[in-house]
């Protein structure tokens, strides 16, 4: 696979684990509140059309963007794509950290109210389960495979910008109670998180 032999070439290392705490207590994981002027959304992965970032500003663009903080965590580094997506629409706050990680990484998520994966194509987001971990609730396109671990109450079609705006008012009005239905799904759910970190390492170990 591209990823095993990239991260094999790049690091010399064969993959035999995942950087990512899926033993966790489900029982002791809150709802994590943030006070804010604006509405801050955080969007975790590489910044680039196939992420389908220019479909949440479409969204915004749609509600009230002066209210809204759209916060890229990932890296960034297709010039053209950030002009395009800032001028999508103007009147939102907009921020790109670029590529971090640990507490830096947690410590941004933590800095806002919920999350959105607004995905074109998304394989298995690893980063939804640190999301949910850190208290935020989170909204996904259909073409996150999540749907089995978070749920389906907040799912959409990727490109349909007017379900995402409801989805972003709903989260923005009630994400106390949304995040408690995630919540709940995870702790009924049949999937492990154990078992989903092993999709991954058998994916990535394949030859």
């Amino acid at each position: 696979m591209g990823a095993k032999n990239t991260f094999e070439t790049k690091y010399q290392k064969k993959i035999v684990s995942i950087p990512f705490d899926f033993d966790i207590n489900i029982n002791k994981i809150k709802f994590n509140k943030f006070q804010h002027e604006k509405t801050v959304i955080s969007v975790v992965g590489l910044v680039c059309p196939s992420k389908g970032c220019h479909y949440l500003l479409e969204a915004i663009k749609r509600i009230n963007p002066e209210r809204f903080k759209i916060k890229f965590i990932g890296q960034c580094s297709n010039k053209d794509y950030i002009s395009y997506l800032r001028n999508i629409c103007k009147e939102v706050e907009i921020e790109f950290t670029g590529f971090i990680r640990g507490s830096n990484f947690l410590s941004n998520i933590q800095d806002s109210h919920f999350s959105v994966f607004p995905s074109v194509s998304e394989g298995l987001p690893l980063s939804s389960f640190d999301i949910v971990k850190s208290g935020k609730p989170l909204i996904y396109s259909n073409l996150s495979n999540i749907e089995e671990l978070l749920g389906p109450s907040f799912k959409y079609k990727y490109n349909d910008t007017e379900r995402l705006a409801e989805l972003i008012l709903d989260m923005q009005k009630n994400s106390e109670m949304n995040f408690n239905v995630i919540l709940k799904f995870i702790k009924n759910s049949p999937a492990s998180h154990k078992s989903y970190a092993s999709k991954w390492i058998d994916l990535l170990n394949e030859t």
